[in-house]
């Protein structure tokens, strides 16, 4: 599974349908911050080569742009507290 698929699957995991999920993915590889930026070429590999850490980076990175993709999209989506920041 690469990385971009484990973001997908964990955004479904947390509430979201999997074009959702996709878009968010799509919206944060097109970020403009440092934290995408790093990873341009790699969203394709394989998540298993990486160390853990690296895709718990990552899903902090999707849950703020979940956050911010939702209240722009779908203000009113069920599982927008997930994402919501603490």
């Amino acid at each position: 599974m690469t990385i971009k698929e484990k973001l997908v699957k964990l955004g479904e995991e947390n509430g979201l349908w999997q074009q959702e999920s996709e878009q968010i993915v799509e919206a944060m590889i097109n970020e403009d911050n440092e934290r995408c930026k790093t990873m341009a070429g790699r969203w394709n590999d394989q998540a298993d080569d990486y160390p853990p850490q690296l895709l718990a980076v990552l899903w902090m990175s999707f849950k703020f742009t979940a956050n911010k993709w939702l209240a722009e999209h779908k203000p009113m989506h069920l599982a927008r507290p997930m994402f919501a920041s603490e």
